[in-house]
């Protein structure tokens, strides 16, 4: 179809080549941001749901105590549960135990209820000592960090794996002694 211009010259109707180009252009820029940023935020989504899930962890483990839930340990049995972090030896996962010994610490004759691993973006990035042993006592709980029932506080920093450093790629949870749970 021609058509007549102001000028009386005539054009053909539809896009030219640079049209094209720079609508192509565009479209691949915005998409390409698109898939950064989502890729981004699925980063933060696993980081925080990592947080989440081991907040989780610790409210279930105090009501295994406060419960007084019992584990056959040898035939013995006990009531005591905790958690224990190791980032120097698994620092994408943590240990659910029944201290079977009573010693507010987990070790080798202790039962272990199961190993809940992160997300495989997320890790261990630092523990408020070299590793981290929480157990709950019944029936309050009272709660022990490293076999100590003084006020405290425990702190696991999770991480990002993909750099880690950043504080944008961290959380915080915290527990103290009264059985506080928080994340920041």
């Amino acid at each position: 179809m021609k058509k007549e211009c102001f000028s009386g010259e005539r054009w053909q109707a539809g896009f030219t080549i640079v049209e094209l180009i720079v609508t192509m252009s565009m479209i691949i820029l915005l998409s390409t941001i698109f898939l950064i940023s989502s890729s981004r935020e699925e980063r933060r989504l696993a980081l925080r749901e990592a947080a989440l899930q081991l907040a989780q962890s610790i409210r279930e483990v105090q009501e295994m105590a406060m419960a007084a839930e019992e584990v056959d340990c040898q035939g013995e049995k006990t009531s005591l549960f905790g958690l224990y972090f190791d980032k120097n030896f698994s620092p994408n996962s943590y240990l659910i135990f029944a201290d079977c010994n009573k010693n507010f610490e987990k070790d080798s004759s202790d039962e272990i209820i199961k190993e809940v691993p992160f997300n495989k973006k997320v890790e261990i990035f630092n523990l408020s000592s070299s590793f981290l042993e929480i157990v709950f006592v019944p029936p309050e709980p009272t709660t022990f960090i490293n076999k100590s029932s003084q006020p405290g506080e425990a702190i696991v920093t999770l991480a990002l794996k993909e750099d880690p450093g950043l504080l944008e790629n961290q959380k915080k949870v915290k527990i103290n002694t009264a059985g506080r749970i928080e994340i920041e």
